[in-house]
């Protein structure tokens, strides 16, 4: 999961670097170029943390997923040791008889 958070940032470094030289390096006027690069920066911005919440939801479903797997193993566990449990008990009594 840590190799697509980098994966991401990365992509995402890269397309904001390239709409902020795309902006500096053009033909306009001062005020024209800050507001590009504002919206720019702003668009970047909402871009990544569109792609964080979805790596964030991502996380949480397969965290979500891994803890009810492990409650469910638990669960098989618990009764496992049971039966063993019960087992062992009708077997020492039908030793003692």
């Amino acid at each position: 999961m840590m190799k697509l958070g980098r994966i991401l940032f990365g992509i995402l470094t890269a397309v904001g670097a390239g709409a902020v030289l795309g902006v500096l390096f053009a033909p306009d006027k001062g005020s024209e170029t800050r507001n590009k690069l504002s919206k720019k920066t702003n668009d970047f911005g909402s871009d990544l943390n569109a792609k964080f919440n979805d790596v964030v939801d991502t996380v949480h479903k397969k965290m979500d997923y891994l803890k009810n797997e492990t409650d469910k193993m638990a669960q098989e566990l618990r009764m496992k040791a049971e039966h063993h449990k019960s087992d062992a008990t009708t077997s020492e009594k039908a030793k003692m008889n």
